[in-house]
C-alpha cells in the first residue's frame, strides 16, 4: 500500500505550481462572499418597526404550560408535552373572554409571533403555541412515531389536546381565535373542518368563533418553494458542512430575505431562529417530516398536484 509522506504531498504540490493556491484563494472568496446576505440583516433592536414591540415580548411575563398529549385517539401512546405560552393582561380589552391562540408555520416556533404579540399584549390574552417537535415543545423522531406523524391532522390533534388543558387551567368562560401562518394555518383549517378532530375535541373546536389565515399551505397549488424543499431534504452532514463554511447560514438568510416585501424590515434574529432549528437534529426531524408529510408526495419531491 502506498504511503504519502509530507515531503511527497509538498513536492506534488510543487508540481502541480501554483493551483492548489488558486483553489485555496477561490475557496476563501466563496466563504467570504457566503457571508455577505446575513451579516446585512439588522439586529431587531436596530429596526424601528420592531424594536419596540420586540422589547415587549421579550419582558412580558410568560406562563407556560406544558401540556401532556398522546396519539389520537390512542391515550398513553408515544406521550409527548406540547409548549402554550400564555402571555397577555387576564380580561384586557373589551372581550374579557376572548383569547387569540397563535399557529406558527413551518422551519419555526412560537418567537414567529412576537411582533404581533409585543403590539397585543395590553389588549388581549395571547397563547402562542409551540408546535410538536420545535420551541419548548417536546420532540420525537418521526422514525420513533406512527406513519402520520407531523402532518396537518396528526399536529392539530396535539394542538386541540394542549388546548383543552389551557382552557381547564383558564377557567371561567372563553371564545377563541385561531390565527395561524403557512403550516399553522392547515393545522387551524383542521381544527375547523376535520370531523373526527371537532368530535374528539369539541370543548376547543366549538369555542372557535374567529380564524384568520395567513398564506395558509394550500396543498392544491403545484409549487415548491425550493429553499424549503431543500431544507426538507438536508442530511445531518450537509447542514454540518452548511454550518462549517457558512453556507447554512448565508441560504437562511437569502431564503428568509428573498421571501420578505420589505427585505430591510427582516431582522437578523429570524433568520437565527431557522439556522439554529436547521443545526439541531432533534428540532430538524421533526421540521423536515412535517414539510414532507405537509402534502401528498412521490418521495423524492413534494407533490403539491
Amino acid at each position: 500500500m502506498a504511503v504519502l509522506t509530507e515531503a511527497a504531498l509538498r513536492q506534488s504540490a510543487a508540481k502541480r505550481g501554483r493551483a492548489p493556491l488558486t483553489l485555496l484563494a477561490l475557496l476563501l472568496a466563496t466563504l467570504a462572499s457566503c457571508a455577505s446576505t446575513y451579516h446585512r440583516l439588522l439586529p431587531e433592536a436596530r429596526i424601528d418597526a420592531l424594536a419596540k414591540p420586540a422589547q415587549a415580548f421579550h419582558d412580558a411575563r410568560d406562563e407556560l404550560l406544558l401540556a401532556p398529549t398522546h396519539e389520537p385517539e390512542q391515550p398513553g401512546v408515544h406521550e409527548m408535552r406540547v409548549a402554550v405560552h400564555r402571555l397577555g393582561r387576564a380580561g384586557a380589552g373589551t372581550d374579557p373572554a376572548r383569547v387569540i391562540v397563535f399557529l406558527h408555520g413551518v422551519l419555526a416556533d412560537s418567537r414567529t409571533w412576537r411582533y404581533v404579540a409585543g403590539e397585543l399584549l395590553d389588549h388581549r390574552r395571547l397563547w402562542l403555541v409551540d408546535l410538536p417537535g420545535v420551541g419548548a415543545s417536546e420532540a420525537i423522531r418521526p422514525g420513533d412515531l406512527g406513519p402520520t406523524a407531523y402532518s396537518p391532522p396528526w399536529l392539530a390533534d396535539r394542538v386541540a389536546q394542549a388546548l383543552e388543558q389551557a382552557i381547564a387551567a383558564r377557567g371561567g368562560k372563553t371564545t377563541l381565535t385561531i390565527v395561524g401562518h403557512s403550516l399553522g394555518g392547515a393545522v387551524a383549517l383542521q381544527l375547523l373542518t376535520n370531523p373526527h378532530i371537532r368530535q374528539a375535541h369539541a370543548d376547543v373546536t366549538e369555542r372557535i368563533d374567529g380564524v384568520v389565515l395567513l398564506a395558509p399551505l394550500d396543498a392544491n397549488v403545484p409549487l415548491v418553494n425550493p429553499a424549503v424543499l431543500k431544507a426538507a431534504k438536508a442530511t445531518d452532514m450537509q447542514i454540518l458542512l452548511g454550518r462549517i463554511t457558512g453556507a447554512l447560514q448565508e441560504s437562511v438568510a437569502r431564503s428568509v430575505v428573498d421571501n420578505a416585501a420589505d427585505p430591510s424590515k427582516i431582522p437578523r434574529e429570524e433568520a437565527d431562529l431557522k439556522i439554529a432549528l436547521l443545526s439541531e437534529s432533534a428540532t430538524r426531524r421533526p421540521a423536515q417530516a412535517m414539510i414532507l408529510r405537509a402534502a401528498p408526495n412521490d418521495g423524492q419531491s413534494l407533490d403539491w398536484r
